[in-house]
Order: structure tokens, then C-alpha cells, then sequence
């Protein structure tokens, strides 16, 4: 199947209409931050097409509805949808814009514990490595400068790929787990 791309007033039109399924692939502490009222969690790690075919299950939404991909602004919802589409003949639509475009069209959403959004963790670490890799480049030796140079040659990859590892690790880390994935 195709993917396709709605924006988020013809998401809010498509479900007022009826039942749907929507899953957002963010990380657990993002959706708790905030989600649209009704989507389902299965962060893009985790992702499955058996996991979006129990989701669906779950609801009672028929077989040959589409599934709706959500997450903050449409990047990994779009990662998502190509990746399901490789593996499945589900009709797969992506909400372009993600969460934050549903909120702005009047989409219902909730609001929970904030955290520090997985891009701003990366910037954060990112910068602490290059700073002290300065500070010890120049304090105790300069083949700590090093450290500075692969922080650099690891966003220039982030960039080139649209893969990032130091967010594939922070995503690991306690603070940003959940035990509750992909649950129907």
C-alpha cells in the first residue's frame, strides 16, 4: 500500500466521522507530555505491524480502516509509516504536523507530566561533551579536543542519516523508558 498524508483538520474531519486507530511513535515520556485523546503508544523502536494489528483489534476498527500515524511534528511518523509499509499491505496515513498540529486544529489532547523533549536531551548532551572536551583539550591534554571533534562528526552523520545514536541511547535511559509498550 501507499502512504498518505493528511493534515491535521482533515485528521480532525476523519474522526469525528467515526472509530479509527491512531498510534503515536514518540517516546513514552513525550506522549505523556502530551497526546491526542485516543491514540495509542508504540514508540518507533518498538514498532510492529503485529503490535498495530493487536491495536486494532483491540478497538473493534475494521480491518480495511487505515491506520493513522502520529507523533511530535510528522519526521518520525513519516519513518514509521515507511517502514510499516515495507513490511505490510496496511493502508497507512500520516498525520503531517503531528501532536502539536492536532492541538493548534482544535483536536482534543491531553496534558500530563512535562519532561525534556528527546531532541533538547541530545542538544544538552551534545554540548556538555563538546565543553568539556575543551576544557580538557586545553587544560590537560590536547587529544581531548578529540571528544569535541567526534560530538561534531557524530551530528553531521545525525544530519546526513536522519539517524541519531546518541538519541537511540538516551531513549534508553530510565527517565525515558516506560514499561507500557505498544499497548492495545
Amino acid at each position: 500500500m501507499s502512504i498518505q498524508f493528511i493534515d491535521a483538520r482533515e485528521f480532525k474531519k476523519r474522526a469525528g466521522a467515526g472509530k479509527l486507530l491512531a498510534i503515536d511513535v514518540r517516546q513514552p515520556n513525550e506522549f505523556r507530555a502530551l497526546h491526542v485523546v485516543g491514540a495509542h503508544l508504540c514508540p518507533l523502536p518498538d514498532l510492529t505491524p503485529e503490535h498495530v494489528i493487536a491495536s486494532r483489534r483491540a478497538l473493534g476498527v475494521d480491518a480495511h480502516e487505515p491506520i493513522y500515524i502520529l507523533c511530535q511534528t510528522g519526521r518520525r511518523a513519516r519513518t514509521a509509516a515507511e517502514r510499516l509499509a515495507r513490511e505490510t499491505t496496511l493502508a497507512l496515513i500520516v498525520v503531517e504536523g503531528g501532536t502539536l498540529a492536532c492541538r493548534e486544529a482544535g483536536i482534543e489532547t491531553r496534558s500530563g507530566e512535562t519532561a525534556i523533549s528527546l531532541e533538547r536531551q541530545v542538544r544538552i548532551a551534545a554540548g556538555g561533551f563538546v565543553v568539556v572536551g575543551a576544557i580538557l583539550g586545553s587544560l590537560v591534554t590536547p587529544y581531548a579536543y578529540g571528544l569535541s571533534a567526534l560530538v561534531g562528526l557524530g551530528l553531521v552523520f545525525a544530519g546526513v542519516s536522519d539517524t541519531c545514536l546518541m538519541a537511540m541511547v538516551l531513549a534508553k535511559l530510565p527517565w525515558n523508558s516506560s514499561s507500557a509498550r505498544c499497548a492495545a
